[in-house]
C-alpha cells in the first residue's frame, strides 16, 4: 500500500516509516526542509515538499497514494504551558486534519489514520477507560482541539472514507524531547511530585506506538470508523514512575509537594495536567489490530531511557 505520511520525520514518524517499509508498503513523507528530505531518503522513503496548510497541495501530493497517515504535531518541548505555545499544534489538528481528509476523500483513498490522544478523556480519577468512555467536559486548552479533530475524522467516515483513530497514551522514548527533559530534570533534582503521586498516567513507548500504526495499516479491513486506545497494559502511578527514573539515574527519590505549591510554581494548567489520572484499556487494539506492546508497563520501557 502506498501511504502519504505527515510527521514522517518526527520521533514517531521515523519509526512508522521504517515499520511500513519492512512490511513492503511504500512510504511518501511530507517534508518542508532539505534536511528532512535527506532523512526520508536515508530511511528509504520518498520525500515530497509541501505545506500541510495548503489544501490544494495536499490533494496533489497525495493523489497517487492509497491512504494517508496524519502524525504531524507541534508539541512545545519547553513550554511554560501557555495557550499561545499550543496554537500551531491546534492548527495541525484542525486545519491540517481537514485538508488531509479532503485530500483523501477527493482522491478516493482506501484508508486514513489519525493520531489522537488519550488525554481527550480528561481526568476520570483513574477508573478503567475503554473507547466507549465519554470525552471529558473540562479539558485543558492543550487537548481541546483534539475534539473537533476526532469529529472531522468521524464525519469523513460517514462520507465513505475508511478511517482509524488512534488515541495514544503519553509518549516516551530515548529520543523524545519531553522524555529527555524529564530525565534531565530528575538528574538535577528539579522534578518534584505533586501530592501523593498516586494519580495514574496511561503511557506508551514510542516503539510500541509506531508498531500500533503499522498494525492498523495491516489490519485495516473491518476496522473503518473505529477508535483504539494505544497504551501500555498497566497505567503508571506518576510518583512511582518518577521514583523509578530517579533510581535508574542514581538520584534520590523526588520530593513531594502539595498541589497549591505546584500551581503557584508552575501555573494551574500544568499542575492540573501533571495530576490528571488516566487508566486507559487497550483490549480492543489487541483484539482488532492484533497489536501487543513490547513494553507492557513503564518499568520495562524505562530501561531504554538511560
Amino acid at each position: 500500500m502506498k501511504l502519504f505520511i505527515t510527521g514522517a520525520t518526527g520521533v514517531l514518524g521515523r519509526r512508522v516509516v521504517a515499520g511500513l517499509l519492512a512490511q513492503n508498503h511504500e512510504a511518501v513523507g511530507l517534508s518542508r526542509s532539505a534536511k528532512n528530505q535527506e532523512l526520508l531518503a536515508n530511511l528509504g522513503a520518498e520525500a515530497r515538499q509541501g505545506d500541510i496548510f495548503d489544501a490544494a497541495q495536499m490533494k496533489s501530493l497525495s493523489a497517487d497514494c492509497e491512504g494517508i497517515i496524519h502524525l504531524a504535531t507541534a508539541i512545545p518541548v519547553e513550554s511554560k504551558f501557555r495557550k499561545r505555545d499550543w496554537l500551531l499544534n491546534d492548527r495541525l489538528r484542525t486545519e491540517g486534519t481537514r485538508n488531509l481528509l479532503d485530500a483523501a476523500l477527493t482522491n478516493g483513498h482506501q484508508l486514513y489514520i489519525q493520531e489522537s490522544v488519550c488525554f481527550i478523556y480528561g481526568d476520570q480519577q483513574g477508573r478503567p477507560l475503554t473507547e466507549a468512555a465519554a470525552i471529558g467536559n473540562d479539558l485543558l486548552f492543550s487537548v481541546q482541539s483534539s475534539v473537533p479533530m476526532e469529529q472531522m475524522v468521524a464525519d469523513a467516515h460517514t462520507q465513505g472514507l475508511s478511517t482509524i483513530n488512534l488515541r495514544f497514551g503519553n509518549f516516551y522514548g530515548p529520543d523524545a524531547g519531553h522524555t529527555q527533559m524529564m530525565v534531565d530534570m530528575i538528574k538535577k533534582r528539579k522534578m518534584p511530585v505533586t501530592g501523593d503521586g498516586q494519580y495514574k498516567w496511561s503511557m506508551i513507548h514510542v516503539d510500541d506506538a509506531a508498531s500500533a500504526v503499522v498494525q492498523a495499516v495491516t489490519h485495516r479491513a473491518g476496522n473503518g470508523g473505529k477508535t483504539f486506545n494505544i497504551c501500555e497494559d498497566e497505567p503508571a502511578p506518576f510518583g512511582e514512575m518518577m521514583d523509578h527514573l530517579a533510581e535508574l539515574v542514581g538520584k534520590k527519590r523526588p520530593m513531594r509537594i502539595p498541589f497549591w505549591l505546584a500551581a503557584l510554581a508552575l501555573g494551574r494548567a500544568p499542575a492540573r495536567f501533571l495530576t490528571t489520572s488516566l487508566n486507559c484499556v487497550n483490549d480492543l487494539a489487541k483484539e482488532r489490530l492484533h497489536w501487543q506492546p513490547a513494553y507492557p508497563s513503564f518499568r520495562e520501557g524505562a530501561k531504554t531511557l538511560v
